[in-house]
């Protein structure tokens, strides 16, 4: 923890580190064709730990609690589910948003041994939202949905946010919500899923697997696609895009 009160991780050090001795470096005349340079490397770190009396501290947070009998049992009745309709791995499709807090803090910060609690920070809450859906094949990974704060961002002027590599939608807080993701569903998944089956000379059927998050309605229907939802509590352990 520094003394602004923001943790710090290894990386911040190590690359802090690096900064110094090429700051310092830079001032001294060169004159050694030998001058070997300077890398905070794992054993260097491990040594300034030790110089300084630093110690790991992880910090606050809030962990969900997952229930295991429900995890442990439902992988049968998914089984279950696809042979039912003989469903092949290029048709099964499990979508899931991640939030991504461009701006936040380390988990852990380095305190001195001596210390047995960091002074408290204010968390950075900048955020976008990204949707990723794929197939349990691999082969067929859509394009990621980005929901930011503002459709039309002041650093994409003059930019065509239907040119870029992303699926691009936004609301006020860039969460994923019903309607947004309804909206993703219907013209986003529905025609892209239908043209790579095409392709791959696949019928359209298609199974979605989804998480019981509140953006995902259960009001979701289309022709030929089943939609099915994790117990509550298990996405941690089942959620396929939530394991890597």
């Amino acid at each position: 923890m520094n003394q602004k009160r923001i943790p710090i991780d290894t990386n911040i050090i190590t690359n802090k580190a690096v900064k110094i001795y090429e700051k310092i470096d830079n001032q001294l005349p060169s004159t050694s064709a030998n001058k070997v340079p300077f890398i905070a490397s794992h054993g260097w770190f491990e040594k300034f730990k030790k110089r300084h009396s630093l110690r790991n501290l992880k910090l606050k947070g809030e962990q969900a609690t997952a229930d295991t009998d429900a995890a442990r049992q439902y992988p049968q009745k998914f089984a279950e589910i696809i042979a039912a309709k003989s469903y092949t791995p290029d048709q099964v499709f499990n979508a899931d948003e991640s939030g991504l807090y461009w701006k936040k803090m380390p988990e852990k910060t380095f305190i001195a041994k001596h210390s047995k609690s960091v002074p408290g920070h204010k968390t950075a809450k900048d955020r976008i939202t990204i949707l990723f859906c794929s197939n349990a094949s691999g082969d067929y990974i859509m394009k990621p949905l980005v929901i930011n704060k503002s459709k039309q961002p002041r650093s994409f002027k003059g930019i065509n946010i239907n040119n870029l590599s992303v699926y691009w939608n936004a609301n006020k807080k860039a969460w994923v919500t019903a309607t947004l993701f309804t909206d993703w569903f219907n013209n986003r998944f529905v025609p892209d899923v239908k043209k790579y089956l095409l392709q791959k000379g696949l019928p359209f059927k298609v199974l979605l697997l989804l998480d019981n998050a509140p953006g995902h309605p259960k009001y979701l229907q289309y022709e030929n696609v089943e939609i099915v939802f994790l117990p509550k509590n298990t996405t941690s352990i089942l959620q396929p895009l939530d394991q890597g």
